[in-house]
């Protein structure tokens, strides 16, 4: 007897790019079974990408847009920004009214509606890097023309790799991208200090590596489970009398000096990237650079041994 799950309709969806994101969504898809690999195609110009995807997955790549490109439920543009021009040709004006949801970076709904040339609901949405293995944060936007089916199917395809937030303008996609699309950076930036430190502690790298990940992994999921603020929980850390609180204060303290301006500066300075491929549609990863700060920057932290 068919479960529930199985007697629901299996949605069919168009990848128009075959990168990193891409791959993590539809192999979310396939994995929870929200739709059946037979039922995804992807179009990629790179065949080493079309190859890989076909076996992992068992969806349907293909180099070119074709006609039974448009017989689908939902197109997902998944293509780097700086091709959006060019990949988006071969829809234009052959949409019509298919939803369309977009992972791209930066490019606003009125500039695709112009490169399509139809009428079709167009949805935003920007998802982290943590989709890569089903714990992805992405943030969705629909202008109210945008029906609830269309809203719905969406909301399923992001949910695939991880939780989904609704936002109510389209600017507030730009702060989503600020906080959880550009956010792992800083987690990332923080592990690797408090790694380090660890190891100029004298514990061995791995260690030192496993403290630093378990301990903000520990974090996360406390914040998450708890109804309390975020400076509720951090207060409970940085009792009075005990070595967080006084480094706290330091910080405090320094932060806004001079010499505060100048190591934030030095030491944290960020730059934008997009990383550029020779081959393939993939889209742009937003990426953010930092020099990891060096020993002397944690002896308030950890006292004379620095």
């Amino acid at each position: 007897m068919k479960t529930h799950q199985e007697k629901e309709q299996k949605h069919a969806v168009e990848f128009l790019g075959g990168g990193n994101m891409a791959e993590a969504i539809l192999g979310g898809l396939v994995d929870r079974r929200v739709t059946d690999a037979k039922r995804i195609h992807v179009v990629d110009p790179n065949p080493d990408r079309r190859t890989a995807l076909e076996s992992r997955y068992g969806v349907k790549a293909l180099p070119v847009v074709d006609d039974p490109f448009f017989e689908t439920d939902l197109i997902v543009l998944a293509v780097k920004p700086q091709v959006v021009a060019t990949a988006l040709a071969p829809l234009a004006g052959r949409v019509g009214r298919m939803p369309v949801l977009s992972i791209m970076a930066g490019v606003p709904i009125a500039r695709i509606a112009a490169l399509l040339g139809d009428t079709a609901p167009i949805i935003r949405a920007m998802p982290n890097t943590p989709a890569l293995v089903g714990a992805g944060m992405s943030g969705l936007y629909a202008p109210p023309e945008v029906g609830v089916t269309a809203r719905q199917l969406a909301q399923k395809v992001m949910e695939a790799v991880g939780e989904v937030v609704w936002v109510e303008n389209e600017a507030a996609i730009d702060a989503v991208t600020a906080v959880s699309g550009s956010g792992p950076a800083y987690g990332f930036l923080f592990m690797e200090a408090l790694a380090r430190a660890g190891v100029e502690l004298g514990l061995p790298a791995d260690v030192a590596r496993r403290l630093a990940v378990g301990t903000l992994l520990g974090a996360a999921k406390l914040a998450d489970a708890s109804a309390d603020p975020l400076d509720v929980l951090r207060a409970r850390v940085t009792s009075p009398g005990e070595r967080p609180l006084r480094h706290w204060k330091y910080c405090s303290r320094m932060r806004g000096t001079a010499f505060w301006r100048r190591r934030s500066r030095r030491r944290t300075s960020a730059r934008k990237s997009w990383r550029k491929e020779r081959n393939g549609w993939g889209a742009g990863n937003f990426s953010i650079s930092f020099s990891v700060p060096s020993s002397t920057d944690f002896r308030p932290f950890f006292g004379s041994r620095f």
